[in-house]
């Protein structure tokens, strides 16, 4: 049998360009995010609802199992985020299938006004597929239905499915940016130590962004770049040096066309350093031991 050579950083590096390319094409068109809770936006969403009271159903499923439409917020989606991470965890599924379940979610209600309850819905359903398309270890549905306690049936949870599939039109694969950065490591100069722990806090930068709207119209790229360098503050300059990190946003420019330094990009960091400071994160924070709590039912969400 012939064994697969191992892969060199080198041959990564060469393969950057064209990777970037491809991921800032992606994000700049299907998989791009408006602000859906601006007032503009919301407005627009009223009189859709108006003139088509039904179209926030998923097809085939009654209208007797939801309220009235309302807006939905900042909180009702922050609080929704924690409880599927609280999922995975309590599945030891990868903590970045929720970065995929929110980009569904996002995009969804951009397009699909809903109430209280169809939103439940679509982020159960969102979480769900996630698992499903990237998690080689299958969730049973039944057993993904306990967690919402009664809430929603087998049928509600297919339907949406294919709710979300159609509306999406089946693009399922989003450049998220904890995937970037790992790309964008890739720049670090070799010599920098600690490289798991720089990529651990940016994997925990990532994850802030995902909770907090404020990150959901900004571009995967500009929030990979902005979790780096942020980790890079962290960590602190006797690990990242001066040169180490004017050698990273260079090789950065050159490889992937992004731009480091933009006001964009300074907005996203001040906004992950400031959420980070009040985390309490530490480096063991995603360790399995501390995965001991079940998920709450996501009708007490």
């Amino acid at each position: 049998m012939v064994m697969a050579r191992a892969r060199s950083p080198e041959s990564y590096i060469e393969e950057l360009p064209e990777v970037f390319r491809a991921f800032r094409s992606q994000e700049d068109s299907v998989y791009a995010c408006p602000d859906y809770l601006s007032d503009e936006w919301q407005e627009k969403q009223r009189k859709i609802v108006e003139a088509n009271p039904n179209l926030y159903f998923p097809s085939g499923v009654s209208t007797s199992t939801a309220s009235s439409c309302t807006g939905i917020n900042e909180v009702w989606r922050d609080k929704i985020c924690e409880w599927c991470y609280q999922v995975v965890d309590h599945f030891d599924y990868n903590r970045q299938v929720v970065a995929i379940a929110l980009n569904f979610l996002d995009r969804y209600l951009a397009l699909r006004p809903v109430n209280r309850k169809i939103f439940q819905l679509a982020a159960m359903t969102s979480l769900f597929t996630a698992i499903k398309l990237n998690e080689r270890r299958a969730l049973s549905l039944n057993a993904f239905l306990n967690l919402s306690r009664g809430y929603f049936e087998a049928e509600h949870v297919l339907k949406m499915e294919h709710a979300i599939l159609r509306a999406l039109q089946w693009r399922m694969n989003p450049p998220i940016a904890l995937v970037q950065s790992k790309h964008l490591m890739f720049c670090l100069p070799k010599h920098v130590p600690r490289r798991p722990d720089i990529m651990e806090i940016t994997r925990f930068m990532t994850e802030i962004s995902v909770c907090d709207y404020f990150f959901v119209s900004k571009k995967e790229s500009t929030v990979a770049l902005a979790a780096i360098l942020s980790a890079f503050d962290v960590i602190g300059p006797t690990v990242v040096r001066e040169e180490d990190r004017v050698f990273f946003v260079d090789t950065v420019r050159r490889l992937t066309g992004l731009e480091p330094y933009t006001p964009e990009v300074s907005a996203c960091m001040d906004r992950l350093k400031a959420s980070f400071q009040h985390s309490g994160f530490t480096l063991s924070i995603f360790d399995k031991e501390e995965r001991t709590h079940s998920p709450t039912g996501v009708d007490q969400m």
